[in-house]
């Protein structure tokens, strides 16, 4: 969409000038209106008051020639016709005039007297009127314009601002604001609302460069995890191919080639699970039972690891209508909470003479949790929270079988459940109700949600 940009400076200044134009020439015609009315009114006066007195001195009796001159001022000019046809004072001219036949004594008896203005002397003040009137409105004009460039000036300088503002801005400097006092004018809110769009595009980017920090990270998690896997499958597979074996050593290598790539499968699945879980992307929640998941993945995990005990407590009928276990979650990032806490406490349980795994579930405070606790050695204090950094598997201590993992489970576990508005945490004691040792427990709590209904548990995936 094109968005048209007058030139605003210009458009104001010819704005201004042009109602400064008008209101003078509506001014100038008011001026010259009023002008000749009150010129007509004042002729009119002046012609009345000397017709009276050319009247009071024929009843008085004056002389002809004494009348005329005393008749004849002030721009008035008098022509007096006496009954003997003799004219005395100068011709009528073009211009207000009066008449009258006088009345009185003498020669005067009977004359006619004509009064008339010169009309070129009220022209005359007229063009000087206009003149003025010319000369003063010019000068408004000149005087209004130069006052509408320094109003634009001022007006468009918040407008200037933006622009170096935005200049700077795509030269790369951040953390530009244009902070409008006071921010409730027109100019105020679109500087706030400018303010506003840099905070959010600020934002988008610091979020695109995590993103691709992340993605980098992602690749070089994957590279680095698929690394020993392929090579582990290179090598099987060269000896298979170069050297002479025997049956059982064959079965061995492709044992071992299956068993890595079920690992580089498992890896895989569980990172994409992760891409698949971050903020934006494309979700199918839905209302789930924490139990249950837990339910399904232990007696799947049971038929992997038979000498490990499995325990859920407290027992939960699956599928009650008051299951108060219910969150909503993404299937797979659910079930990837859940697993990659039994297989973490499978694992650290692996060299336990009794190995045992056991998980007891509880709601409260709108939040449901469960605590897995395993038979292993515990976790060092100093490796409390690098537990749950990538790629971190520690210095062996909670299990020599530790070895086999990816150094993502817990990782996983907790990013999926901050990603659900959850988390996952470790326990510096055991919770009552879980057997006493000195394995470690980690909690998985979510945010819980009321359901009259808990829909089927999606298919497992071991």
């Amino acid at each position: 969409m094109s968005v048209r940009t007058p030139a605003v400076r210009a458009r104001l200044v010819i704005g201004v000038v042009a109602i400064l134009a008008i209101t003078l020439v509506s001014a100038g015609w008011v001026v010259g209106a009023v002008y000749t009315r009150q010129t007509d009114d004042a002729a009119s006066a002046l012609l009345t008051s000397r017709l009276q007195l050319a009247r009071q001195l024929a009843l008085q009796g004056t002389a002809p020639r004494q009348l005329v001159n005393r008749v004849d001022a002030q721009g008035v000019r008098a022509t007096l016709t006496l009954p003997s046809g003799e004219q005395l004072g100068a011709a009528p001219v073009s211009g207000p005039r009066r008449e009258a036949v006088l009345a009185g004594t003498g020669q005067v008896r009977g004359a006619r007297l004509v009064l008339t203005i010169d009309s070129a002397l009220v022209d005359q003040a007229g063009s000087t009127l206009a003149r003025t009137l010319v000369l003063t409105g010019l000068a408004a004009l000149l005087l209004g314009a130069l006052l509408a460039v320094l109003l634009a000036t001022s007006v468009l300088y918040p407008l200037r601002r933006m622009a170096q503002s935005a200049r700077r801005i795509a030269g790369g400097e951040r953390g530009v604001r244009l902070d409008p006092t006071p921010a409730t004018s027109e100019l105020g809110q679109t500087a706030t609302a400018l303010d506003s769009m840099l905070d959010s595009l600020e934002g988008a980017e610091q979020e695109a460069v995590q993103t691709r920090i992340r993605g980098e990270q992602f690749l070089a998690d994957v590279a680095h995890e698929l690394r020993t896997p392929m090579t582990g499958v290179r090598l099987a597979a060269e000896s298979l191919l170069h050297q002479q074996l025997r049956p059982d050593e064959r079965d061995e290598l492709l044992a071992q080639i299956v068993g890595e790539v079920q690992r580089s499968s498992q890896l895989l699945d569980q990172l994409l699970a992760l891409a698949r879980s971050e903020p934006g992307a494309a979700q199918r929640r839905e209302p789930l039972s924490l139990y249950g998941m837990a339910a399904d993945q232990m007696r799947v995990l049971q038929q992997i690891h038979p000498r490990v005990r499995f325990a859920l407590q407290p027992e939960l009928a699956i599928g009650s209508a008051a299951d108060p276990t219910i969150v909503v979650a993404e299937p797979t990032a659910l079930r990837g909470m859940v697993r990659n806490l039994l297989d973490n406490a499978v694992r650290a349980s692996a060299d336990a003479q009794q190995p045992w795994v056991e998980c007891r579930w509880s709601a409260a405070d709108g939040t449901v949790a469960l605590d897995v606790a395993d038979a292993g050695a515990g976790v060092p204090e100093a490796e409390r929270e690098l537990i749950f950094a990538r790629m971190y598997r520690g210095d062996g201590d909670r299990s020599r079988s530790a070895a086999t993992g990816s150094g993502l489970g817990l990782s996983l576990a907790r990013r999926f459940a901050r990603v659900h508005g959850g988390d996952v945490l470790l326990w510096d004691t055991r919770p009552p109700g879980l057997p006493q040792g000195a394995g470690a427990v980690f909690r998985l709590v979510l945010p819980a949600t009321a359901t009259s209904e808990v829909p089927p548990t999606p298919p497992l995936s071991a």
